[in-house]
This record gives C-alpha cells, structure tokens and sequence, in this order.
C-alpha cells in the first residue's frame, strides 16, 4: 500500500517489528479474527481482486475455496510476503507489484473486490474514484470491504480530526509512527453504496472494526 501522508519505510518497521506481528496474537484480535474468518468464507466468490494485500493475512480464510486471486501491493518486499504467505494447490495466484490509484486494472477477471484495512487510509473520494475507474475494466460484483471504524473508544485516544492520526510505537527505542486513518463509519459506507449503486449490507460492527457487503 502506498500512501502520499505517511513515510513508507517507517511504516514497513512497524509492521515488520514484533510489537506488531505481537498485536494478533492478542485475545482481542484472534476473537475477532474468528468471527471474520467466517464472513470471508460465507461472502467471498470465486475469483479475488485484493487491493492493497499488505501480507495477505486474510486471503488463507478464503484462498482454498476460489479459482483466482489476484493480489495488488506496492513493494517489492512486500509482494515477497504475499507470495510466500498465500498458497494453493489448485486456486490461481497473481501478485503485482503496483501502485493501487495508478494501475489500469486492464486484463483482470475478479468478481469479488477485497479491501482488508486498505480503505480508511485514504479519503473517501479517492475510494469511490478507484473503485469507478476499477468498474471500467472490471465486471466485479461484489466488494468486501473490513476496516477500522470511528467509536467512542477511538475518540479518546486519536486525533478528531477527518485524517486522524493512529500513533504506533516501533522497536525498543519507543519511537512513534503516525499512520494516517480515517476509520470506516457508516456514512462512509452509505456514500460508497450511493456511488456505486450497490446495496449495503453490514456483516459485522464492534468498538475497533467494520466489515461491509456491497452486491
């Protein structure tokens, strides 16, 4: 993922430091993991489109009941985890290497578009022009959409603004990364349902994340 607020290499130390790959061995995020796991598999069809993948930590949820995934993330290391963490004996795998608001989107079959905490990184008009210009060489169906959301316990501890700033510490030095996030609300969600005139379904909400169906 590439983002135009955040410096890309102290992001990557915090994602390749332990205090994160920590963080998902924490109760409250394998409770939740649970309960996604099982939405990916229920609302995930066939062929995948995975906008900026990240690791691709969530496609082993859905990997072994698809024909084609197709991940997009920006770096060359980073793409090196997706191959290395997404693997199938018969469902097609594509990584590219790619800039997701630049790249065409041109000879790609995927009926099922999946953003995994890729969305509230941006602001929500630059989404719904990615998402148009994606509809422009993509027939896609549905969009799986699971992000942050904005809550009363978000509200104590960021920065209240619209781009509000999520501050992580990296490393033993204690240093501070601030990672520019929106957070998903539901107005967010009805305007890219409006947008793209798809209806909206809810699939899950608590205090820390949002998981949405657009068909």
């Amino acid at each position: 993922m590439k983002n135009d607020g955040m410096n890309m290499k102290e992001v990557q130390d915090y994602y390749n430091s332990s205090d994160s790959k920590k963080y998902r061995t924490l109760e409250y995020f394998i409770k939740r993991e649970g309960l996604i796991s099982t939405i990916l598999h229920d609302c995930i069809r066939t062929s995948v489109l995975d906008i900026g993948a990240g690791d691709a930590f969530w496609a082993k949820y859905f990997i072994d009941i698809i024909d084609s995934y197709t991940a997009i993330e920006y770096g060359k290391d980073n793409c090196s985890l997706i191959t290395n963490n997404v693997n199938s004996s018969h469902c097609k795998i594509k990584v590219i290497n790619a800039d997701a608001f630049c790249f065409d989107y041109k000879n790609i079959y995927a009926e099922t578009l999946f953003f995994g905490f890729f969305i509230s990184h941006f602001s929500m008009p630059k989404i719904i022009n990615l998402l148009r210009k994606i509809r422009q060489n993509i027939a896609f169906k549905r969009i799986l959409i699971l992000d942050s959301c904005w809550s009363e316990y978000r509200k104590n501890k960021f920065i209240t603004n619209e781009l509000k700033l999520q501050k992580r510490i990296v490393g033993p030095g204690g240093k501070t990364v601030e990672i520019p996030k929106r957070f998903i609300s539901a107005v967010d969600l009805q305007e890219l349902s409006y947008s793209l005139n798809m209806d909206l379904e809810i699939k899950f909400v608590d205090e820390y994340w949002r998981c949405a169906l657009l068909k």
